[in-house]
């Protein structure tokens, strides 16, 4: 029996099934009346983020800040200001929430502000991934400090945190910035062994 992908679409009223084959790239569509009582198999969550009652809804800040909050940050005292509104909501928002703040004040060259933002963001139990420590190594080798980003890194072993390619490419180019070739020459065979 081959997998096939539902993709339910809805027109109005009426609802559509459309099947696709993903080994053969054929599809087909099954009108509503085919299929009157297939409500069983989607789960009550896959909806819940379009119903205006939900706890899920897209518009509240609570579960969805809109992205175009952060893009709008364009003074540090605003981004200082929405990080103090995000550490006192509970539960905390999202570690990515979180990271669209961090990067919203790497990208105005606060990098030193984001390495701060960062170690206040642990003793509060706010969630990190691996994007997290990407940002921050990235605003160490920014302000020449990669030895500084090893120490994240560190900081991200002991939280979970495994480090991707992403993060040693950041290390590598610090150290090119920094003009340590010689550095990062080891630092490449030793990844590559």
């Amino acid at each position: 029996m081959q997998m096939m992908k539902m993709k339910i679409q809805s027109h109005r009223a009426r609802a559509t099934l459309l099947l696709i084959n993903p080994f053969k790239g054929t599809f087909f569509f099954l009108p509503s009346h085919n299929f009157p009582n297939f409500s069983f198999l989607i789960p009550p969550t896959f909806l819940a983020p379009f119903h205006s009652n939900s706890p899920f809804n897209r518009h509240s800040w609570r579960f969805h800040c809109p992205r175009s909050v952060f893009d709008k940050i364009t003074k540090l005292d605003d981004a200082l200001q929405l990080f103090d509104q995000m550490t006192q909501t509970q539960p905390l928002p999202s570690v990515v929430k979180f990271n669209q703040l961090l990067t919203a004040v790497a990208k105005m060259k606060h990098y030193s502000c984001s390495i701060h933002l960062f170690k206040q963001m642990t003793p509060i139990g706010a969630p990190i991934d691996v994007w997290t420590t990407n940002i921050v190594i990235k605003c160490c080798c920014q302000l020449s400090c990669t030895t500084e980003g090893f120490a994240i890194v560190a900081h991200g072993f002991k939280c979970g945190v495994d480090p991707d390619v992403c993060t040693f490419n950041t290390l590598l180019n610090g150290f090119i910035l920094e003009d340590r070739v010689h550095e990062a020459e080891r630092l490449f065979k030793k990844l590559i062994k």
